[in-house]
């Protein structure tokens, strides 16, 4: 319990720290505060993955890339721009400076050679790791404290919250 100076005439009253599990019912009680909370995570990812891209001497885009490159293997362009987000010629700046780089290889596909397949290379799969361990670690830190049930649920609310919020309103 931490003590906080909060006067009622001469008297100090003992402060409680917050209960995590009130929280989280407030939160859950609330399509608000549930809002806010997914707001807050993107956020902080958001900042968390810049820093992380800066580490390394990418950009955000770049980096998120690299990623999705380092962990689908090879990718066309289409793909990994939709993927992303970006336009195709947005892809193509983006792919050239990963390629410039020694980040990634650019190839032909065996099955339609109109197609110019993306790939990480060995030192682009390090790069992403050595930018990534640190968030791995907190995310890894974080499921471990959990029980098995817990983070089944958490995983599960957050794949629903990101598949919700995927697919277009209507």
């Amino acid at each position: 319990m931490r003590w906080s100076a909060v006067e009622h005439g001469l008297l100090l009253i003992a402060v409680p720290p917050p209960d995590p599990q009130s929280q989280a019912a407030q939160i859950a009680s609330s399509p608000e505060r549930l809002r806010e909370l997914v707001q807050t995570i993107g956020r902080t990812m958001h900042s968390v993955w810049a820093a992380a891209a800066r580490g390394v001497g990418l950009g955000s885009s770049d980096l998120s890339a690299l990623s999705h490159l380092s962990s689908a293997g090879a990718m066309t362009g289409a793909e990994l721009g939709q993927v992303l987000g970006l336009s195709s010629s947005s892809i193509t700046e983006l792919a050239d400076r990963l390629e410039d780089a020694g980040l990634i290889s650019r190839s032909r596909s065996k099955n339609d050679r109109r197609h110019t397949l993306l790939k990480a290379t060995a030192k682009g799969r390090r790069t992403a790791r050595k930018a990534l361990a640190p968030i791995d670690a907190r995310l890894d830190h974080i499921a471990c404290a959990q029980a098995p049930t817990q983070l089944h649920r958490s995983v599960q609310l957050l794949l629903d919250i990101s598949a919700a919020l995927s697919t277009p309103a209507r």
